[in-house]
């Protein structure tokens, strides 16, 4: 590789050219960033850029993030190990190392710096040097080297190993490591390569290899290089260096992208082999950002920017004074002129032409109301309030200036019109003429005025081949040195317009920038959406576009030329690299050139017609009340968390520098986009499922494609569905609680109520069981008198004996509430007997028990079916004519009920006697309601039931009353 070599000039020339030219250094538009703009030091160490598309600075005062927007600064008070930082690499799992001055390691992940402070892993048993190499490995482990030391740290998932070679002699000329098939590790040097095996085994072996002196690396490539060549890590050629390069200069690192090949030295840049610039600078570091520009570290004069295609640009710094007032390409030249001075820009070398009027380098009124032209004959002129200055050749090397006195004109600004030239007034339009009686002196004529004297504030040629010119009440046009005015016009006062092939572009009183077309017939205007700036001049670029200058940015109007398109964009540059309100814009065929400040900057079209890319966007984290959760594509947090929601949100812009963001979340209208600044928060957010966007727009760009995430609010306990069935549940549970607490009070209320009327049922019982006695014996009796009347001693007497069993017996049963069958049975049977006594053979009698019917198991209340069977005597068997009277009694059992039945063929229900009120006699009703109390007191069925048995001609044949006792 050979450097450029300067020659060096005479003294004579070198004088020639202090006093007519300025020389010029190949340069190139750059910016220049220094603690001004938020570095924390102008001692740059490296710049990287990391996979998401940041820039890291390191410095001797902290390390800085750049976005292409602003400079986020980190310093030990953030986490860092330690505020002087040599590099960065970032490993394959997202961790961005740091190279620190006194040897700790630390990295930086999720918006975290982690050190051995805050993460033990990272404490080293002994300390080192300084970290002198950053190497990832394929399998995401990183290996660490220090300074002066043939020491390492392997830093492998969640251990952090130490290894020492050995060798110390071999400790500053390590290159790299690789991972050997066997899962060991190998360590080249410059002469000698040292296997690690996976049990701890050394194993030394020269390199045998092309000898390298030295390894570079940065933004995630390695070089190394020997005294005549440079290569990549696979051994792929990428420079050479001349013989004595490396012995005049100290490289400090190499760059390699796009078929550039930049090198850094300790002196300058020096790119692709011919270009050296920043000279004085220690330069650093070299890197790219997302957007390809170059970024330039120097350890003293801070960072430097350098465009993408910065070959196709081209930059003249100090070569002017004062501000560049009118400029024009004129073949290979490009004249230029202050308001002192004239200048010429041809062959890469600017030159102040000499000869300029002394006199009118004075800083007064008619200085600076001067105008300027200069033809295609390279004749000069220059017209201001009292004086004319004309040069016929100011190509020449020793040009001759001519200078006028005359008249007042008050110019503005000059118009060529065919072969003639107009001057613009104040209130009046002058010609330019040549006098040949006056040795051929320039001077100018009035040729018109406006009308009322009014103002006259444009003037141009349109494509009617007449001048036009605009006043703060119409726009005339000049025909025959006569105005006309353009009724077309009447709605638009232009203080400034101009012709662009049939289209007039202009901009009004009311800062409106207003296109017409069509103007010689029926005119059409577009005004064009207003937007915030103050409208300036107008540059034509070519056919097809317009540079505007405005009070911030540059806008670029597009003509369209297809019929379905739109009549025209317009589009803002918000390119850094172009000077922003430059004192004069001049175009020629490829390139644009700015004057300001004393600088020439050109630029080819390619760079203004270019559109930024728009702002990228990626979310960082979102932070609750107690929690921070890193973002991904999509994020849980509990509901409990929701009433505070921060999220945060990154913008890489390295093209545009004022952005605007928007947001929606789901639910809301899509197109309901919100206007933020800053991070986006929310309140009280209830739970379930929600998309965050993003989107975001420059000046010169539309709404980039939305970032997004799905966030989920998850559902509180109460509104799970097992809370619900546990509120469910226990609401069941408490109104069938509350019910059960009900029933029980109302079951209390009805058990107390209950035994109430039992106690008042037992003792109306006791009571109709005392009926019962009275009434068998009163019946009794009158049966004893009965006999005793018809002198039947003898019967008289046996009924008397079994009248004391039976009323023994009765008294005894009586007592009880509740007695056997069988005792009732043998108490029928017994008043059987004493009836049978009286009756004799008109009543006859059966008692029939079935054989499955335990009568000692059978409760029954006493004297229940003797009031039955006294019952069928007296009002069935003693009314019959005859003497076959018969009672049948029938015990059985069908279920689980049991029957008592007794059948008398008397004369039935039907038949009434005389001063008899009821077939049913007292006795029957006392046993009904006897059966009925029993029922409730017993929790029982007692059931009483009376019918008839008839043959088939319908006479009656037997009286069945049956009771059936059932559980119940």
């Amino acid at each position: 590789m050979s450097r450029p070599r300067r020659v060096p000039a005479t003294g004579l020339l070198l004088l020639l050219l202090c006093i007519f030219s300025r020389l010029c250094a190949h340069e190139m538009p750059m910016l220049n960033l220094t603690t001004k703009d938020g570095l924390p030091s102008n001692t740059i160490y490296e710049i990287y850029r990391d996979s998401k598309g940041y820039l890291w600075v390191a410095t001797d005062k902290g390390v800085a993030r750049y976005n292409g927007l602003r400079f986020e600064v980190f310093t030990t008070y953030d986490g860092l190990a330690d505020n002087e930082v040599f590099f960065f690499q970032e490993d394959k799992k997202g961790r961005l190392w740091f190279a620190s001055f006194n040897g700790e390691m630390c990295y930086y992940k999720n918006d975290t710096f982690h050190n051995p402070a805050n993460t033990p892993l990272l404490k080293l048993p002994s300390r080192s040097s300084f970290v002198q190499n950053i190497i990832p490995m394929p399998d995401s482990s990183v290996m660490l080297s220090f300074q002066g030391k043939n020491k390492f740290v392997h830093v492998q998932h969640h251990k952090c190993q130490e290894i020492d070679l050995g060798y110390s002699e071999l400790a500053n000329t390590f290159l790299n490591v690789t991972p050997l098939a066997d899962s060991g590790l190998e360590f080249v040097f410059t002469d000698w390569l040292i296997d690690l095996s996976k049990q701890g085994k050394i194993t030394k072996k020269p390199r045998g290899q092309t000898k390298i002196i030295s390894r570079l690396f940065g933004q995630n490539a390695t070089y190394f290089y020997n005294d005549t060549s440079i290569f990549t890590s696979t051994g792929h050629p990428v420079g050479r260096f001349s013989p004595h390069f490396l012995t005049t200069n100290r490289l400090l690192r190499i760059y390699a992208a796009e078929n550039n090949l930049l090198l850094a030295t300790d002196k300058s840049l020096i790119i692709n082999d011919s270009i050296e610039i920043l000279k004085g600078n220690k330069i650093s570091t070299i890197t790219q950002d997302i957007r390809g520009n170059y970024w330039v570290g120097s350890t003293n004069s801070g960072i430097y920017v350098l465009k993408h295609n910065f070959l196709r640009t081209r930059q003249f710094t100090g070569v002017y004074d004062g501000a560049a007032l009118y400029s024009v390409k004129r073949g290979k030249h490009i004249f230029f002129a202050t308001s002192s001075d004239v200048y010429d820009l041809a062959d890469g070398k600017v030159r102040c032409i000499p000869g300029y009027p002394m006199h009118n380098k004075k800083e007064n009124a008619s200085t600076r109301d001067a105008v300027f032209y200069i033809d295609t004959s390279y004749r000069f002129l220059n017209f201001n309030n009292y004086e004319l200055v004309v040069c016929e050749h100011i190509d020449a090397p020793q040009p001759k200036f001519v200078q006028n006195i005359g008249p007042s004109y008050g110019p503005k600004a000059i118009v060529p019109f065919n072969t003639e030239l107009y001057i613009r007034g104040i209130t009046s339009i002058y010609k330019v003429v040549t006098d040949s009686q006056q040795n051929g002196h320039v001077k100018a004529e009035t040729i018109a005025r406006s009308k009322n004297l009014e103002r006259i504030f444009c003037l141009a040629k349109a494509p009617d081949n007449h001048i036009w010119y605009s006043t703060i009440e119409n726009m005339y046009r000049l025909e025959n040195d006569q105005s006309i005015t353009l009724p077309q016009f009447s709605n638009y006062e232009f203080k400034y317009f101009n012709f662009f092939g049939d289209c007039l572009l202009g901009r009004t009183n009311h800062n409106q920038l207003v296109l017409g077309r069509n103007l010689l017939a029926k005119a059409t205007f577009d005004t064009i959406t207003a937007q915030n700036c103050i409208w300036d001049q107008f540059y034509r670029l070519d056919a097809r576009h317009v540079l505007i200058s405005t009070n911030n940015y540059y806008r670029l109007l597009t003509f369209n030329t297809t019929d379905t398109a739109a009549k025209y964009d317009l589009s803002v540059i918000e390119d850094p690299f172009i000077p922003s309100q430059a004192e004069s814009i001049l175009a020629d065929s490829a390139n644009c050139y700015f004057f300001k400040d004393g600088s020439i900057t050109s630029f080819d079209f390619e760079s203004i017609y270019s559109q930024p890319l728009p702002p990228e966007l990626f979310f960082r984290h979102l932070k609750t009340n107690g929690n921070t959760y890193i973002i991904d594509s999509a994020l849980s947090i509990p509901y409990n968390e929701a009433n505070a929601i921060s999220i945060s949100f990154a913008t890489l812009s390295f093209s545009a520098k004022k952005i605007t963001f928007q947001y929606s979340i789901s639910g809301q209208n899509e197109l309901s986009w919100i206007d933020i600044v800053g991070d986006i928060n929310l309140a009280n957010i209830d739970y379930g499922q929600y998309v965050i966007k993003v989107r975001a727009k420059s000046y010169s760009s539309e709404y980039t494609r939305p970032i997004k995430f799905k966030l989920t609010i998850l559902r509180p306990f109460w509104a799970e569905w097992w809370f619900a069935a546990l509120i469910s549940l226990s609401l069941v549970i408490a109104v069938a609680a509350v019910i059960r607490y009900r029933i029980k009070i109302l079951l209390r209320q009805k058990e107390k109520k209950h035994k109430t009327e039992v106690r008042f049922m037992k003792s109306e019982y006791r009571a109709l069981n005392a009926l019962m006695n009275p009434h068998f014996i009163f019946n009794t009796l009158n049966n004893v008198q009965d006999l005793i009347n018809k002198n039947d001693r003898l019967a008289a007497n046996e009924y008397l004996r079994i009248f004391a069993d039976l009323v023994r017996q009765n008294m005894h049963n009586i007592s009880k509430e509740l007695i056997t069958l069988q005792k009732e049975l043998d108490l029928v049977k017994n008043y059987l007997l004493l009836e049978k006594l009286r009756f004799e053979d008109k009543l006859n009698y059966s008692i029939d028990v079935a054989p499955n019917v335990d009568l000692s198991e059978i409760m029954i209340p006493p004297l229940l079916l003797q009031p039955i069977v006294e019952n069928s005597i007296k009002h069935g068997i003693l009314h019959l004519t005859t003497s076959d009277g018969f009672i049948a009694i029938r015990v059985f059992e069908k279920g689980n009920t049991i029957y008592l039945e007794v059948k008398d063929n008397g004369v039935g229900m039907g038949h009434k006697p005389a001063n008899s009120f009821s077939h049913e006699s007292l006795g029957m009703d006392n046993i009904k309601g006897r059966l009925k109390q029993l029922s409730v007191i017993q929790n029982k069925q007692y059931s009483l039931a009376i019918s008839e048995e008839r043959d088939q001609s319908g006479t009656l044949q037997w009286t069945v009353i049956t009771i059936s006792l059932s559980e119940g």
